[in-house]
């Protein structure tokens, strides 16, 4: 597959996180660790559809803090701190299988950081 194939695809993909996202964020039915997830989800494919776009090789990996500093060492300044993205990192992995009684992150917060990655990442791919 190409770079841009592989850029759009990523694209799309966080898209759909997005859109889930969004659809289910007043939902109480649906745990906070499911939308952490898709949050997650969303903003790890974002910042691997730019790395495409870099030509930067990267790992598998849901760490989003290590998928910051590489985008970082590419001389970029990203719209959020790597603090904020801690947050949406634990519900990678470790709240998709067991669900703790609290929430790292309000809902509106996930969706926030989501859109301001988002709106970030197209800019920077349009490049």
């Amino acid at each position: 597959m190409t770079v841009l194939n592989e850029t759009q695809k990523m694209l799309q993909k966080a898209l759909e996180d997005e859109r889930l996202l969004v659809k289910l964020l007043d939902d109480i039915e649906i745990s906070d660790a499911i939308l952490g997830f898709h949050a997650q989800q969303s903003v790890e494919k974002l910042f691997k559809a730019l790395l495409f776009k870099l030509g930067t090789e990267f790992p598998r990996t849901h760490d989003l803090g290590f998928l910051y500093e590489l985008i970082s060492k590419q001389g970029l300044s990203l719209p959020i701190s790597i603090d904020e993205l801690e947050g949406l990192t634990t519900y990678a992995v470790t709240w998709r299988y067991d669900e703790p009684s609290f929430s790292t992150m309000e809902r509106i917060q996930m969706l926030s950081l989501v859109t301001a990655v988002k709106l970030w990442v197209h800019e920077e791919v349009l490049k």
